[in-house]
């Protein structure tokens, strides 16, 4: 949904501090980081230019200070750990969503989309120091949106007023908004929404925890919305984060998983997968989850994006991204409206160059 626009250029690195200008040791991080130790996705081979549309980059702290307000400060997660990750995960491009512990200085997540020769987007945090000419920098770079945090521990809702003076010069670049919502937020939302000038998304299927089931008003709301306005985006991310069984399946290096664990009631469990009591095979981690992002394939799958959220700020128990992978085919077990939404429909909104 982009306009054309300029080629996309590196960032100009000349704005970009070759240290920590406060001269100071690396913060300490106060939340966790992801586990380094993942297996790979068997659930499916993602398809050619499969995209992870909601990632992030933190630092490395030293060269991209985090913000002076931030919430949290998480460990470096850098453009190097993340495509050890895509190598692992199989997955070749990727939408670097700007996270708030960097506040509205975009350094690191340029840095990263000029890594991607052109497989790579973003979406940044903006403030109104921002001009004309520095959107149109960040739009050469591959941005193609902007981002505002709703839920309470990231500082709550922007200032209304604030927020529409930062949206409206985004939409003659054709950019779309991103939403970070918690579920119970969304019902007071409804004519914001209706007023939006353009695209929107809904990240991480609005935050609606999965013990409230499908009948819950924040997802009847969601769902609603994304069949009746052709603007609405959701992602259908994030299933660590609404399951209800925070523990669910966590294999670690005791657990030795081959070809014939398939983690269901066929599972055999033989001398190369050692179980331990935090290891259940018969259950698929998130499995709670599934019916919420079925509900919202039904209704419009050509509106739809996935990510893996990684690093996963703020998050207690870290998930093995090949579980969220695999997960995508309970999500959507036919294999063309997976194809759609791991490549056509990120396609269409960031129009990847490469």
């Amino acid at each position: 949904m982009s306009s054309p626009g300029p080629d996309r250029a590196a960032p100009d690195r000349s704005r970009m501090p070759t240290a920590n200008p406060d001269h100071g040791e690396p913060p300490v991080p106060d939340v966790g980081g992801p586990r380094r130790d993942g297996r790979r996705p068997t659930a499916f081979t993602p398809p050619s230019l499969a995209c992870d549309a909601h990632c992030h980059v933190f630092g490395p702290a030293a060269l991209f200070p985090f913000s002076p307000t931030r919430t949290y400060t998480p460990p470096d997660s850098t453009i190097d750990d993340f495509e050890r990750l895509q190598s692992r995960l199989g997955l070749s491009r990727a939408v670097f969503v700007q996270a708030s512990c960097h506040g509205a200085d975009n350094r690191a997540m340029l840095d990263a989309l000029a890594r991607g020769g052109g497989r790579y987007a973003g979406v940044a945090m903006i403030d109104e120091s921002f001009t004309g000419d520095d959107l149109a920098e960040l739009h050469a770079a591959g941005v193609r949106g902007i981002r505002f945090n709703f839920v309470a521990h990231l500082g709550g809702a922007p200032d209304l007023d604030r927020f529409w003076r930062l949206v409206g010069p985004i939409e003659q670049l054709g950019w779309h908004v991103d939403l970070h919502f918690d579920a119970k937020d969304l019902p007071a939302c409804t004519g914001l929404l209706d007023a939006m000038p353009v695209p929107y998304i809904i990240d991480h299927m609005g935050r609606v925890p999965a013990a409230g089931g499908v009948g819950q008003e924040p997802f009847r709301l969601l769902l609603a919305r994304l069949g009746a306005d052709e603007r609405c985006w959701v992602k259908i991310s994030c299933a660590e984060r609404l399951t209800a069984d925070k523990a669910a399946c966590r294999h670690d290096g005791a657990c030795r998983r081959d070809a014939a664990c398939r983690r269901d009631g066929a599972c055999r469990h033989d001398g190369a997968c050692r179980q331990d009591a935090a290891c259940r095979h018969d259950v698929v981690p998130y499995h709670d989850v599934v019916p919420f992002a079925r509900a919202l394939v039904d209704v419009a799958a050509d509106r739809l994006l996935w990510g893996t959220d990684w690093p996963h700020p703020n998050l207690a128990v870290m998930p093995d991204e090949a579980d969220l992978v695999d997960l995508l085919a309970d999500f959507v077990p036919d294999r063309g409206t997976r194809t759609m939404i791991l490549v056509d429909n990120p396609t269409r909104l960031y129009d990847f160059s490469a």
